[in-house]
């Protein structure tokens, strides 16, 4: 399903098919409406962080609904420390969690 083709993006990814994954990154970007956290997923497992947070600031500005979980997302991890990624998740003020 094209819909869900951002699984084997990522997938691909991981097992070192860059070139495939990044192909099937490009045809997502193409869609009339681009899933900017799929696209960000994908472009974390490509090693592509600055692709990836561009896709979180896309996600950010159309008030995406999984902005809350963003710091819940493991799959997101090598972004964490991406200045832009950290000021996106400062502008979201996300509550602390609890101990």
């Amino acid at each position: 399903s094209p819909r869900w083709s951002w699984g084997l993006g990522q997938g691909l990814a991981f097992n070192g098919q860059i070139e495939e994954a990044r192909a099937i990154a490009q045809r997502l970007e193409e869609a009339e409406v681009p899933d900017a956290w799929a696209l960000a997923e994908v472009y974390c497992a490509i090693g592509d962080f600055d692709r990836a947070v561009h896709w979180i600031e896309q996600g950010y500005d159309v008030r995406r609904d999984w902005m809350p979980w963003i710091k819940a997302n493991t799959f997101l991890a090598p972004i964490y420390d991406h200045p832009r990624f950290k000021e996106i998740v400062r502008r979201l003020d996300l509550p602390q969690p609890r101990l």
